[in-house]
């Protein structure tokens, strides 16, 4: 799979050859349109392990690529949740929107006493916008094991 990906043989893949590779060797359409799981399973991927890549940081190497697939599974699945969490798909959640989630964090595992929903909410968004950002979500989700299979 990985030579269908690199296809110049550099022993690396661009962002760019990600995404062709997902339209065109794994035929991922539902992926190929969830631009931002792309995105995020691509850096998670080069910061796996804490390698420093130096020269080669805008890419992703071959001993990374199982690791990148990885990623893009769990980050799927998280993005999946975050939209049905998000009733009007503009990819924040706000208070009221993440209080209304909670029955469905419950069926995925994680139950918020009513009394910490707030508390939660604010370790959630990390940049104290007042909303949960879908990276911030991602981060979260991960630590609370919501994306394994």
């Amino acid at each position: 799979m990985w030579d269908s990906f690199d296809t110049n043989n550099t022993g690396h893949l661009s962002l760019e050859e990600v995404d062709r590779g997902i339209r065109e060797v794994l035929q991922c359409d539902y992926i190929f349109d969830a631009k931002p799981v792309i995105t995020r399973a691509f850096v998670a991927s080069q910061h796996y392990g804490g390698v420093d890549h130096g020269a080669n940081s805008d890419f992703v190497e071959q001993k990374e690529f199982r690791v990148l697939l990885m990623y893009l599974y769990l980050y799927f699945q998280i993005y999946e949740q975050f939209e049905m969490m998000d009733p009007n798909h503009d990819r924040r959640l706000t208070l009221d929107e993440f209080a209304m989630a909670l029955p469905l964090l419950e069926d995925w595992g994680v139950s918020i006493p009513d009394d910490e929903i707030e508390d939660t909410f604010r370790l959630i968004d990390r940049n104290r916008k007042g909303m949960i950002l879908l990276e911030e979500f991602c981060d979260w989700a991960l630590l609370h094991h919501m994306a394994e299979p």
